[in-house]
């Protein structure tokens, strides 16, 4: 299902959640048609097409209503302020992500409407230029969500936005092991590798020239199979042992 989720792959998952529909409507079966009108949502923002996203949203929330299930029901937000926030809309983005979390009301056993929420919360904060308030629930969204390497992501472009670049390196330096190992190929690796490489080049220091070499090898080092993540790399090494960014000298990830 990783290699599904890929960027390269969006026609095929475009194809795919028409196909769902199509099978959920003829079994009249109201949750397996949510989550194809959702995914299509998601696949339509990822291509570009806002216009047909915004009334694909509608139905989603129609058919949320209709199952009356918190996984359901925050999904729904969740994807209205994810475009909410991509089109700039802040005010109506904050307003939709108040409504992702309802207390008592779980979603899933992973609380993927919390992850979705701080998020959210970070992604905001930071457009509104108030970054130091989101910081601690950043950290703990870090703790409670380590499968979601993008939190840690987000971590690192808030220290580099406060100034505190020592830190962010830190966090970075944990990113890194193993060639970036912790960002497998799901629905939130681009997000997760964009935040990272954007902490690199923001915050590396004005001298150092090697910064878009090292983020396109970051990405391709992300992209490769995951048995073959088990060597470390120079960059690896020099972040881990703390001494600082990585020099022209040691910016290859071993991806011939």
């Amino acid at each position: 299902m990783g290699d599904l989720l890929a960027p390269e792959e969006l026609q095929k998952r475009l194809e795919l959640a028409a196909e769902a529909l199509r099978v959920a409507e003829e079994a009249n079966d109201g949750e397996r048609v949510f989550d194809a009108q959702l995914m299509t949502c998601i696949n339509l923002i990822d291509a570009g097409a806002i216009a047909e996203a915004e009334a694909e949203i509608e139905a989603v929330a129609r058919r949320a209503n209709e199952l009356r299930q918190p996984s359901h029901t925050w999904a729904s937000w969740a994807l209205r302020s994810s475009l909410a926030l991509l089109q700039g809309e802040f005010d109506r983005a904050e307003e939709f992500t108040e409504m992702e979390v309802r207390p008592g009301l779980p979603t899933n056993p992973v609380r993927d409407d919390v992850s979705a929420n701080r998020f959210h919360m970070f992604l905001l904060a930071r457009e509104r230029g108030r970054v130091d308030d989101i910081e601690a629930t950043v950290r703990a969204s870090v703790q409670e969500f380590p499968w979601y390497p993008l939190h840690q992501s987000a971590l690192a472009c808030l220290l580099v936005d406060v100034g505190r670049a020592k830190e962010a390196r830190a966090v970075f330096a944990e990113l890194t092991r193993e060639d970036f190992a912790v960002f497998h190929r799901d629905s939130a690796w681009l997000l997760g590798m964009a935040l990272a490489s954007e902490a690199l080049r923001r915050g590396a220091p004005a001298h150092w020239t090697g910064t878009s070499d090292f983020s396109r090898r970051s990405l391709a080092a992300s992209r490769r199979p995951r048995s073959t993540l088990t060597t470390r790399s120079p960059v690896t090494s020099e972040w881990e042992h703390g001494r600082g960014w990585p020099t022209p000298s040691t910016t290859s990830l071993g991806c011939s």
